[in-house]
């Protein structure tokens, strides 16, 4: 089990800028999927080769800051156990309201596990340097990144394909063998990439990186930066109830 942060750690401004950043960019990705996907409106951008990173972008650069931050929590068994029942209510918010876009395991659900298995498993992630972690953890990222298309390794080099029975079970749901529902993300591959982010947080409470990191020079992204889980929560029924009094629907 975890020990308490006994010594108060620097706030690095950065972390908290970028994740302003980050949920804005993701309100306006959800913003045109409604508006696609649901209201039927052509959205020429959403026809341009740059959609189908954009969404793994914006969600990746999340993990990674949530890797981070878990370096600084005094109980991620408890921040993990609050933001997975936090996932569950959007499960079950989905499922009344939208169960078309009924959520079975999204990035709350993923960010709760997350917390919770490196609380777990960090006397073993400790032995790691951050020097080794990162490029290990990075690369078993991208090793397991086409684990929902039944294989692993890199494509053109080397890859093993999976067995198909894997993907029959949906008990295997969290594991990402048996992809479901909306917001879907598995603990593989992202849970590697929240351990990259968990040694680049090593880094941050070491104060390795320079001192503009550590200051804070945009106050309302950094804000924005400190309420991201409020806002993930309300941005969906916010946006939902503009659009329905936009558009006849």
């Amino acid at each position: 089990m975890e020990q308490a942060n006994s010594v108060k750690l620097r706030r690095a401004g950065l972390l908290d800028e970028i994740r302003g950043a980050d949920i804005i960019l993701m309100i306006l990705y959800h913003l045109g999927y409604n508006l696609v996907f649901i209201f039927g409106v052509d959205v020429p951008f959403y026809r341009s080769f740059a959609m189908p990173y954009i969404q793994p972008l914006i969600a990746g650069t999340f993990i990674v800051l949530s890797g981070i931050s878990c370096r600084y929590s005094k109980s991620n068994v408890k921040r993990g156990i609050k933001t997975f029942l936090l996932g569950m209510l959007l499960t079950v918010v989905t499922l009344i309201f939208m169960p078309s876009e009924l959520i079975y395991f999204g990035i709350l659900h993923f960010m709760g596990a997350a917390m919770i298995l490196f609380a777990l498993l960090r006397p073993a992630l400790d032995r790691m340097p951050p020097v080794t972690g990162i490029p290990v953890f990075l690369f078993l990222y991208v090793f397991t990144s086409r684990l929902s298309s039944g294989y692993l390794g890199l494509p053109g080099v080397f890859t093993v394909t999976l067995p198909a029975f894997l993907y029959e079970n949906p008990y295997l749901l969290p594991l990402g063998f048996y992809a479901a529902g909306s917001d879907y993300f598995p603990l593989i591959p992202h849970l590697f990439l929240y351990f990259a982010g968990s040694y680049a947080g090593v880094l941050f409470i070491r104060d390795f990186f320079p001192a503009w990191a550590y200051k804070t020079r945009f106050q309302i992204l950094s804000k924005i930066g400190r309420h991201t889980i409020i806002i993930y929560l309300l941005h969906q029924p916010v946006l939902m109830g503009i659009l329905l009094l936009s558009y006849d629907f």
